[in-house]
């Protein structure tokens, strides 16, 4: 004897789904709040789609004759709500029809589906909201930024969702106007744009992009228009806002700000003391988890609870902190590790503050040097370590430690491990792309990887001087050389003074055959590396005289020459006259240089191999490839 079908139990239509046992309704796995008459409605719409269900039918079923309600009232309230729960219209409906005085009918196709479980975060509170903290000034900007980024997701996506439900989007965060009767608070405004820019960047980066701070903070003070910021970061958002704060009292205002039609389309303000704060973010938030049309993942639950502190002066400490690490100068990262230090005596289990310190002390002992890295990189490794310890989820904890495996430990297998689980983590994470491309390009000599790494990282950063530096360095060692000297144009409209674009378009111009503009880019970073009026028409005469091979036989000559006056103390200074030996064939002196680079263990070490390889003789020298093995090249 054959079984009866068995009813199915999930019926889909659209992006929905209808569990018709457990009576719950999901959108693209998120659970929708639908009370249980417009359920039991919906169900009887879909066990018989297309046709007719009478208004008697749901009057028998809902509505029992010993029930005493106003049955019209009730059923007219039911399918609103079901409506409100579908987005549907009454006038053009997609899913629920009316049938005037007779009953309803369900438009769209139906099909099954196997059962799905809800979201996690979409079936409960994010366990991060629940929390109960002790309040302080340091949740005063945690909370608000929490409030306003899902708010902003929320309407962003709203205002701009494709039919497939998988449209993506950019936002970019401007500087928060400092408007304190005190200029010391503006760390507090920087703090405030810093989160939520972090906040936003790790809600659902495969939907939402977010402009990193270095480019955000590229607008600070300046009067620029809505269409040129869009047209600058090619974002379809601006969040903009401003700050007052008044001892314990704070007013943020907040607006978004549609790129395409400079329309204002949501504002807001905040005027919270010590009290209150925290109720009222978790109130929203938990609204907007069970209605927001993006998941709330793990990684960004997780991302929130590391953003929390406990103790408010851990907060503002660490928010100085950072205010100085992003000024990038040795005193500065210097005054930012004595900031992080202070926030783990208030909050020693910080992955944040061990994170920050990490940064610090590998910027200090690879970019400045004023750090020896045989002291300053076991200080990073060892902060990264506790980092991972309190939060192994933490993107910036996993790129801290792929940096020193990377510079310092020369262990490129597990920096790349490190750089790619951080990308996973956060792909919104600029600095993770940037190391990454970095280690494709000097180790792996992946040039298509790097660039597309590279790019990713620039997207997400455009203003960035660093960033579009390593990109321009890339063509030219690619060789695209037409690229190369594109973006060293970029790279001159961000830093006209600097001549590292100038090098780079020297030499993308040179790699073409065009002399004489190679020759005049390389002039001007001559000029502009200070070098006198004296050395620059030596220069130029040499390449009158004897074209391109004379002028660099001469540049490196002059480098040389000026070593014996003062000879080179900076890494990268020292690098530049091993590179001219070598220019001139002078290997072993060359090789002296690096070996001591070597030696000390020196991050730029992981240069070697691109950089000096392709000089005539390099290559076939036996001592330059046992370098190349010391370092771990592979072959």
């Amino acid at each position: 004897m054959q079984e009866a079908a068995q009813p199915a139990r999930v019926i889909r239509f659209g992006p929905f789904e209808a569990d018709l046992y457990t009576r719950e309704l999901r959108k693209r796995g998120i659970r929708i709040k639908l009370q249980d008459q417009p359920f039991q409605i919906l169900a009887m719409l879909l066990e018989r789609p297309g046709e007719l269900v009478t208004r008697e039918e749901i009057r028998t079923k809902l509505w029992p004759e010993d029930t005493f309600v106003d049955f019209d009232h009730g059923l007219n309230a039911a399918i609103r709500r079901l409506r409100e729960a579908l987005n549907d219209s009454a006038d053009i409906p997609r899913y629920v029809e009316t049938l005037p005085r007779r009953g309803y009918r369900f438009l769209a196709p139906v099909g099954t589906a196997a059962p799905a479980a809800a979201s996690p975060a979409a079936a409960k509170t994010p366990q991060v909201l629940q929390r109960r903290r002790r309040w302080g000034s340091g949740w005063l900007i945690a909370a608000t930024v929490t409030t306003i980024a899902l708010l902003v997701v929320l309407l962003t996506l709203r205002f701009h969702t494709s039919s497939s439900g998988r449209s993506t989007h950019s936002i970019v965060v401007l500087p928060f106007v400092n408007l304190s009767s005190d200029p010391e608070q503006e760390y507090f405004s920087d703090g405030m744009t810093e989160e939520l820019i972090s906040e936003l960047g790790s809600l659902q980066p495969d939907r939402l992009g977010v402009i990193a701070r270095s480019s955000a903070m590229k607008y600070k003070g300046a009067r620029v228009g809505i269409d040129q910021v869009g047209n600058d970061l090619g974002v379809d958002y601006v969040l903009e806002g401003s700050i007052r704060r008044e001892n314990e009292q704070i007013r943020v205002t907040a607006q978004l700000i549609r790129v395409s039609d400079q329309k204002h389309v949501w504002a807001r303000n905040y005027e919270r003391t010590r009290g209150g704060i925290l109720a009222m973010q978790q109130e929203i938030a938990a609204a907007i988890a069970s209605e927001i049309e993006i998941e709330l993942t793990p990684q960004y639950q997780q991302r929130v609870a590391a953003l929390q502190f406990t103790d408010p002066r851990a907060h503002d400490s660490y928010v100085r902190g950072r205010f100085f690490w992003n000024k990038r100068t040795d005193a500065d990262l210097a005054t930012a590790i004595e900031y992080f230090e202070q926030v783990l005596k208030y909050e020693p289990h910080s992955a944040l503050a061990y994170s920050g310190l990490a940064d610090a002390y590998f910027y200090r002992s690879y970019a400045f040097g004023n750090i020896p890295p045989a002291e300053g990189m076991p200080k990073a490794r060892a902060a990264a370590i506790k980092a991972l310890e309190w939060d192994p989820n933490l993107a910036e904890a996993h790129t801290s430690m792929a940096l020193v495996r990377f510079f310092y430990d020369w262990d490129w297998a597990a920096a790349e491990a490190e750089f790619k689980r951080a990308i996973e983590l956060n792909p919104n994470y600029p600095t993770a792309h940037h190391g990454y491309a970095v280690l494709l390009l000097t180790v792996y000599g992946r040039w298509e990887d790097a660039i597309r790494e590279a790019n990713r990282a620039l997207e997400l950063d455009p203003l960035s001087v660093p960033l579009n530096n390593i990109v321009a360095l890339i063509l030219v060692h690619s060789p695209r050389y037409d690229e190369a000297i594109e973006r060293s144009r970029k790279l001159q409209e961000l830093s006209p003074n600097s001549p590292q674009s100038y090098w780079y378009l020297s030499t993308a111009y040179e790699g073409k055959g065009a002399f004489p503009e190679a020759v005049a880019a390389s002039l001007k970073a001559h000029t502009l590396a200070g070098e006198s009026d004296q050395h620059v028409t030596r220069l130029r005469d040499a390449f009158a005289s004897g074209g391109i091979t004379a002028y660099r036989h001469l540049e490196a000559a002059l480098t040389i020459e000026k070593s014996r006056q003062q000879a080179p103390r900076a890494v990268l200074d020292r690098l530049g006259l091993a590179r001219a030996y070598a220019q001139t064939g002078d290997l072993t002196a060359a090789l002296n240089i690096l070996q001591n680079v070597c030696d000390e263990r020196s991050g730029m070490a992981v240069w070697t191999k691109i950089d000096y390889s392709a000089i005539l003789g390099m290559n076939s020298d036996r001592r330059f490839q046992a370098l190349l093995q010391r370092i771990g090249f592979p072959n």
